[in-house]
């Protein structure tokens, strides 16, 4: 329908260095080889909030060489579980967060796999 009003999108550009933390559960693994020869990883998770909260992420690799990206296809498996850390968007549209060549790190000591297992398991249940 044509209302004759303009939409003009606007966004101010305003960079940082502040980086969204999380406990990842692997869903989905996708690798691509681009055009240029260049790769790209993209994987599907499911991230825990500061509350037990459960919500899609995606995390964005581009390994700049074959052995980078074998070792993240072999280390991000599905069912996998890491901590995450690195610089962030959010498409507000879509409520996805991606998180952009994160570094990833085992679980944490202080936390027992089993229980975050869980955790994803019954928070989770509103996105599946």
């Amino acid at each position: 329908m044509e209302t004759g009003e303009d939409r003009l999108c606007t966004h101010y550009l305003f960079c940082h260095e502040y980086e969204l933390r999380t406990i990842v559960k692997v869903n989905q693994v996708e690798s691509f080889v681009l055009p240029d020869n260049s790769f790209q990883i993209c994987i599907e998770c499911w991230g825990i909030d500061s509350i037990g909260g459960v919500f899609e992420v995606e995390l964005d690799f581009t390994p700049s060489t074959p052995e980078e990206r074998d070792k993240i296809l072999r280390e991000l498996t599905v069912d996998s579980i890491f901590t995450v850390k690195g610089s962030y968007t959010i498409i507000t549209a879509e409520s996805l967060i991606t998180i952009h060549e994160p570094l990833y790190y085992p679980l944490c000591p202080d936390f027992s796999e089993e229980e975050i297992r869980e955790v994803f398991r019954i928070n989770s249940a509103k996105l599946s």
